[in-house]
């Protein structure tokens, strides 16, 4: 009963969500019931959804586009954004990460000095995906600088400074914490590197 009641729900987030992992199930009933169909992968040679369709058509249609040719979806983007609206900026912005690339850094920077703080922060969100992003770059210093782990005789000790929003700069000041902003937008990987000490043992004896 469950499948039957996902499969009826036409609201794009949940078909989306749904249909691909809706299982052999799924897919039988789908080939009992049109109405059940999955959705066909926008055409991205096609730009009628693009230049016609509703907010949330051209965002898929991006997708597809995005997935096709990374390149040909950024340059169009770069050529429309300024006369997106913001809730729009944002969610372009995030559909940058499918196929995320070096050769994108120029246009995310670019975005970061939007003057709309939404559209700023979601650009830095994509740039943080870069591992050599100068925002990433510069979040490792930030860190490197004001937190530090070592040893002293046989115990962890742990170096914290206080850290503001103004530290950011020249970077967009984030919202909320200092310190949770910062270590977002780090790879925890890259944290025993950055922080030194003996990070496996964290501050234990």
């Amino acid at each position: 009963e469950l499948i039957p009641g996902l499969l009826d729900d036409t609201r794009a987030n949940v078909v989306k969500a749904t249909r691909p992992v809706s299982g052999e199930i799924g897919r039988l009933l789908m080939t009992k019931n049109p109405r059940w169909t999955a959705p066909a992968e926008p055409d991205p040679d096609d730009r009628t959804a693009w230049d016609e369709g509703t907010s949330a058509g051209r965002l898929e249609w991006f997708r597809a586009l995005r997935r096709a040719d990374p390149a040909r979806a950024r340059n169009l983007l770069a050529d429309n954004f300024s006369r997106e609206s913001v809730g729009n900026r944002v969610e372009f912005l995030g559909a940058l990460n499918d196929g995320l690339s070096g050769a994108d850094q120029d246009f995310l920077l670019a975005a970061v000095g939007d003057r709309r703080k939404a559209v700023a922060a979601a650009a830095i969100t994509v740039l943080t995906q870069l591992p050599d992003s100068p925002v990433r770059r510069d979040m490792r210093t930030l860190a490197a600088t004001h937190l530090t782990i070592g040893r002293r005789l046989l115990r962890s000790t742990v170096t914290v400074s206080d850290l503001g929003a103004g530290d950011f700069v020249p970077w967009p000041i984030p919202e909320g914490d200092p310190w949770t902003a910062l270590l977002g937008r780090i790879d925890p990987t890259e944290w025993p590197q950055i922080f030194g000490g003996d990070w496996d043992q964290g501050t234990n004896p």
